[in-house]
């Protein structure tokens, strides 16, 4: 295991993503903390944070410390449910007679675009 200043950074195979320790979502990052989980975003791609609870407002702050949020153009014409204090935050709830595979598969929304966005906090 790679050991940060703050934080604890664990690799999970030899491609891609590590799983990162030693955070508390539900609390601001101070920039040290934050710079350190950036880097390891750069360096392994896709990181992982275990057991968390965090309300949308928490999650929508940890993600505008990457950049501006940039709203999904295909939410309001699927009719998805979106909350109403954070359009950001997409519930996406898959009833069991629904039969289309809406997402199931990796993918990279509005990757078309000319300056597509940097990623997504699922």
């Amino acid at each position: 295991m790679a050991r940060a200043r703050r934080i604890a950074v664990k690799p999970i195979s030899g491609a891609l993503g590590a799983e990162i320790e030693g955070v508390d979502l539900s609390k601001p990052l101070d920039n040290e903390a934050f710079s350190e989980v950036h880097q390891a975003l750069l360096d392994h791609l896709v990181v992982f944070f275990r057991d968390q609870e965090i309300t949308p407002a928490q999650h929508v702050a940890f993600a505008r410390r990457f950049g501006e949020i940039d709203l999904n153009p295909f939410v309001r014409p699927l009719e998805l449910e979106v909350l109403p204090d954070h359009p950001e935050v997409l519930n996406i709830v898959k009833e069991p007679s629904e039969t289309l595979n809406f997402g199931g598969v990796w993918h990279h929304d509005v990757s078309y675009r000319e300056k597509p966005n940097f990623g997504s906090v699922l």
